[in-house]
């Protein structure tokens, strides 16, 4: 593969894409700025170049005939011994966005690999005296490490919203999978795909990505404890191709769907799906700026996990990463948050309580969503060009330095699951 095929576009090629005013052509699972078919045509061409030899249908693996599509890329940077999968999934309300889905998520994974990748290696207090570097000490890092101004790091551009320039920022916390050692530098930044995302649009990419942020963010603080549950009425989805896929539904399975608050401020839509049977348990999280999208990205996210799960298409499936041994199994679900007894919320009372807006335009939505983290205080994201050329597909890694992470990022070490206790178990609330 040629050097010209891998190189990154450059990362201040954001300041003017994210300016841009473009219009959402659908908003099924998530505003995007493309008419579905045309863009599928598109990356189906390009599929090829970045190592796709293979895109299956697994939805009739499981009870419920949602569309969840399956792409296989073998060729992987490295391994699954360092968190990779030859496997990517991806789901939608039709074939087509399901498709899309899946061929994204493969091309993802093969842009944040360190291929070409550009890199300057330096302490923070050498690098600030020439270029714009992020203090590392501003980054969460790793349990038990601690990398400061004068450690040896390999760096890399990316673009400050804030500032609206270049600035540099530790390469481990862009590219996946990383190994600092191969440069004799100092490791312990969280590095993995989160804030990773693509799209038809830079804008639309980097939309998905702070929602991604966002959503791990409020995971982090159901862990600790820092945050509200309420149960949803499910039978009060409004999106019909959930209704229809749902009531088609194995009578051994339930739904279950969650709300989260934040204390003390306007919250964005987040939602927890959880599909149970017995002690089989699958999880989909889903965090937007519409309740609908909300609830529609979490609950085809519980279906897209259990047929992936049913497929085994994913190396990393007996893998219980970075949990903690002090933590007792049963309460990792809703961490040190009480989980509600019975169902008290209504859908209409949860769009009351929460921000719910239809957006006309994409760059309407990304200042709602720089508004709403700069109110939270978190007015520092980054935003790293990985678009490849010749790939020519936007896929962004966003970096928000202070947003806190769930814990399973900060371990620095995989933790078997067959080792520990068992993880599923029954989350059943009140049926009335």
């Amino acid at each position: 593969m040629s050097r010209e095929l891998i190189s990154q576009y450059p990362a201040l090629t954001l300041r003017e894409e994210l300016a841009r005013q473009e219009p959402v052509v659908y908003s099924a699972n998530g505003n995007r700025s493309f008419d579905g078919e045309a863009f599928l045509a598109r990356i189906e061409r390009i599929a090829p170049l970045v190592g796709i030899t293979r895109v299956a249908d697994i939805s009739r693996l499981s009870p419920t005939p949602f569309p969840v599509y399956q792409s296989c890329r073998p060729n992987l940077h490295l391994s699954a011994d360092y968190g990779q999968n030859s496997g990517a999934q991806g789901k939608g309300a039709t074939q087509t966005q399901a498709r899309i889905s899946c061929l994204m998520e493969a091309i993802e994974s093969y842009c944040v690999e360190p291929r070409v990748p550009q890199l300057l290696r330096a302490s923070w207090d050498y690098l600030r005296r020439q270029r714009l570097a992020v203090r590392p000490d501003q980054f969460i890092q790793r349990a038990e490490h601690s990398l400061g101004i004068d450690d040896q790091l390999m760096w890399t551009p990316a673009y400050s919203v804030r500032l609206q320039c270049e600035v540099y920022v530790p390469a481990e916390a862009v590219y996946f999978p990383f190994i600092p050692s191969y440069y004799d530098t100092g490791a312990g930044f969280i590095s993995g795909s989160n804030g990773l995302a693509s799209g038809a649009t830079y804008l639309e990419a980097t939309v998905h990505a702070l929602y991604e942020l966002i959503e791990r963010y409020y995971v982090s603080r159901m862990e600790a404890g820092g945050l509200a549950l309420e149960a949803l009425y499910e039978d009060e989805i409004e999106d019909p191709s959930l209704r229809a896929a749902l009531g088609q539904e194995s009578s051994d399975y339930i739904i279950q769907l969650y709300a989260f608050f934040l204390p003390g401020l306007t919250n964005l839509p987040m939602v927890r799906a959880c599909l149970i049977s017995g002690d089989t348990f699958y999880s989909g999280w889903g965090c937007a700026g519409t309740v609908d999208i909300a609830v529609s990205r979490a609950v085809s996210e519980a279906l897209q996990c259990r047929a992936t799960h049913i497929s085994g298409s994913r190396e990393d499936m007996k893998m219980h990463t970075f949990a903690s041994a002090s933590v007792d199994p049963e309460d990792e679900v809703f961490g040190l948050c009480i989980q509600p007894e019975e169902r008290t919320l209504h859908m209409e009372d949860f769009r009351r309580r929460v921000h719910d807006h239809r957006f006309s335009n994409l760059g309407e939505e990304l200042r709602f969503v720089f508004s709403w983290l700069f109110e939270l205080g978190h007015d520092n994201v980054l935003v790293a060009n990985l678009t490849r050329r010749g790939v020519d597909v936007p896929v962004v890694k966003v970096l928000i330095p202070s947003l806190d992470v769930p814990k399973e990022f900060k371990c620095a070490k995989f933790a078997n699951k067959e080792d520990r206790a068992p993880f599923h178990r029954q989350y059943r609330i009140d049926s009335h």
